[in-house]
């Protein structure tokens, strides 16, 4: 009877450790008490079917208390886990070795790196789920700011959570800024654009990045990142060029890029619609134990080009924090590059095609770049600003063997 006494007070002490970490300590608890009631029924008529029992005696592992059988058999199951990383990294080490004395690809991993990852993975595995038992039975606690114990106690951010798609915290972490913002007092405003409205504000021509007053940010579901996009004066077919895309069938691949945008404005079944491309640099999210969302540059990141049309969503934000953060993106030297190359590259690339200002002049033909880029605002208006620019592209492509830029000089 005291035995009996001893062990539910043990399951209530269980139940009271569990009961902070919700349904999954009280599924925890349940199963513990499962296996407890019906260990001499199920369990262990199963264990001994199996000689797992018998080869536990065999071995000596049964000692006077349970906790100490519990700790020869843990370390036991340690033992053959190291040994079973071993047995495995070893062989591969030694065909590893083989192969990269006998081969000659240079992209093979190191067999000696891989010999050791291998040996290690087993060890981390162990080491993994030792952590995840403390964490269960409530002898370590995990005190790691997450995005869902900032929300908890927040209405209008559990409102947005659960009203989105698979509860994708990721793609709403911008939105929970603002959220946070504004019940700070800060006048911050959040507008998701559609693709065509995106492409509407950032196809234009800007005298600077500093005069700059759209802020757009966009989430990408590939790499479950954000980005600022900055603006892309090129016309949209065109936009690609940004791309540098190597080897140049012709001068910044435009004849194909033309191609493509002829056979889709006249409707062709077998055109696409073109892409558009922008310069664009990632950010990230953080949160601390304050309760509080920061928002920071991706370090030692100096920007790329993303595709506007492959993004997943694109929001455009007013407020304090988006202009602090754009304040730090414009100075990243790699942003600034890129946003010169795309307004340098709007007026040099019909440079490069005599024929476009025939084309331009003829009243009969619908389709010409100097038509196209016409239609961009503010590039007719900004384009003194860039004529240095454009100079320094062409002398780049001559002294890179650009038989048109070349000529261009002379």
């Amino acid at each position: 009877m005291l035995q009996d006494l001893l062990w539910l007070y043990g399951a209530k002490r269980q139940y009271d450790i569990q009961k902070e970490a919700g349904l999954a300590g009280l599924i925890g608890v349940i199963a513990t008490l499962f296996i407890i009631l019906q260990w001499d029924n199920l369990f262990f008529p199963f264990l001994n079917a199996i000689g797992l029992v018998e080869l536990v005696q065999d071995a000596d592992l049964v000692d006077k208390t349970i906790r100490e059988t519990f700790i020869n058999i843990s370390l036991t199951a340690l033992f053959f886990i190291l040994a079973l990383g071993f047995s495995m990294a070893l062989p591969m080490l030694f065909l590893m070795s083989i192969v990269a004395i006998v081969g000659k690809d240079t992209s093979r991993p190191n067999p000696l790196q891989f010999a050791v990852g291998l040996l290690f993975l087993p060890i981390m595995l162990a080491v993994y789920i030792v952590l995840k038992l403390l964490q269960f039975f409530g002898i370590l606690k995990d005190d790691r700011d997450t995005v869902e114990k900032y929300i908890n106690d927040n209405v209008s951010m559990k409102k947005v959570v659960s009203n989105t798609k698979a509860k994708q915290l990721d793609s709403e972490l911008l939105h929970l800024l603002t959220i946070q913002e504004n019940q700070k007092g800060e006048m911050v405003s959040y507008n998701e654009l559609t693709h065509e409205e995106a492409i509407t504000v950032l196809n234009r021509a800007i005298p600077s990045l500093e005069d700059n007053s759209d802020f757009l940010f966009a989430f990408d579901e590939q790499y479950k990142c954000w980005y600022i996009l900055f603006p892309n004066p090129i016309p949209v077919f065109a936009s690609e060029t940004l791309l540098d895309t190597r080897p140049e069938v012709s001068p910044f691949n435009f004849e194909k890029l033309s191609r493509a945008q002829l056979a889709f404005s006249t409707g062709s079944s077998l055109a696409t619609k073109p892409l558009f491309y922008v310069p664009a640099i990632p950010i990230t999210f953080e949160y601390d134990t304050t309760k509080k969302i920061f928002i920071k540059l991706v370090s030692n990141h100096n920007g790329f080009v993303a595709c506007v049309d492959k993004l997943a969503k694109i929001v455009k934000v007013k407020g304090a924090f988006a202009n602090n953060i754009y304040s730090c993106a414009v100075k990243n030297a790699g942003i600034k590059t890129l946003v010169n190359k795309a307004h340098s590259y709007a007026y040099t690339i019909p440079l490069a095609y005599p024929e476009e200002v025939n084309m331009f002049k003829d009243p009969s033909c619908t389709f010409s770049y100097y038509k196209a880029l016409q239609e961009v605002p503010y590039s007719t208006k900004y384009c003194e600003l860039y004529k240095s620019l454009v100079f320094e592209t062409v002398h780049h492509k001559a002294a890179s063997g650009h038989l048109w830029a070349k000529g261009l000089v002379k």
